[in-house]
């Protein structure tokens, strides 16, 4: 998918919150404040770019995105730790070859 979109349930309110045609979203992963989303983000929309995918926070107040996780090979399905502090991911620690063989946990700030 290349967009994400939010839904107010009480006001039935649809929102397009973040969208790029040449990108591929993948596995996202609200913020325990519900203020910032993480995801994983491909450079190569087609189901074989899921080894660029690099890790992602949306701040929802403003819409500004910054990069967490930017290296070679997939980085990917994010989950925030109950406080809110940190984010553990799957990745293959920077490989390219052979990365559904090599991926890792990994927890950063």
């Amino acid at each position: 998918m290349s967009e994400l979109w939010t839904v107010s349930v009480p006001s039935g309110r649809v929102s397009k919150t973040f969208g790029k045609p040449d990108r591929s979203v993948e596995g996202c992963s609200w913020s325990p404040d519900g203020k910032r989303l993480a995801f994983a983000l491909s450079t190569d929309p087609r189901p074989k770019g899921l080894g660029t995918n690099d890790l992602y926070v949306l701040r929802i107040s403003d819409g500004h995105l910054y990069p967490l996780v930017v290296q070679p090979g997939p980085n990917g399905s994010p989950v925030w730790s109950p406080d809110g502090s940190r984010i553990a991911l799957l990745t293959a620690m920077g490989r390219e070859d052979f990365f559904y063989r090599n991926v890792h946990i990994a927890v950063v700030p």
